[in-house]
C-alpha cells in the first residue's frame, strides 16, 4: 500500500486524504485479508494422491512437495486419508501412477 504524509497528520491514499488511524485501520484490515486469504487458498487444496513409491503408498497433499506419509499397503493409505482433518477427495493411483479411482469423502 503507497500512501503520502502530509505535513498536518494527513495521508494520501488513492488520492484521498484520511487520518492516521485510518491509515493504521487499513493497514490493519489489508494484512488480516491477505493472512485469511492465505488460509483460505490452504483449505482449497481438498485432494490428497495415494501414489505407488518403492516402500509402500504415499499420502501427498495436492500441491505438497513432501508426502503426508508413506505406508505399506494402498488400503491403509486410503484409510488414513479418509480420517485427515479436511475431508478431502482422495484420488487412488495405479502402481504406473494412472488415476485409478476418485474417493469422495465427506
Amino acid at each position: 500500500m503507497n500512501h503520502l504524509l502530509l505535513d498536518n497528520d494527513k495521508f494520501i491514499i488513492d488520492g484521498r486524504s484520511v487520518t492516521e488511524e485510518e491509515l493504521v485501520a487499513t493497514e490493519k484490515y489489508v494484512a488480516d485479508y491477505k493472512r485469511r486469504s492465505k488460509l483460505s487458498s490452504r483449505k482449497n487444496q481438498s485432494k490428497v494422491h495415494i501414489i505407488s513409491r518403492r516402500n509402500g503408498w504415499a499420502i501427498v497433499r495436492e500441491g505438497a512437495s513432501k508426502a503426508h506419509r508413506v505406508v505399506r499397503s494402498k488400503t491403509s493409505a486410503i484409510a488414513i486419508a479418509k480420517r485427515l482433518k479436511t475431508k478431502p477427495e482422495i484420488v487412488v493411483h495405479t502402481k504406473s501412477g494412472e488415476v485409478d479411482k476418485l474417493v469422495l469423502n465427506s
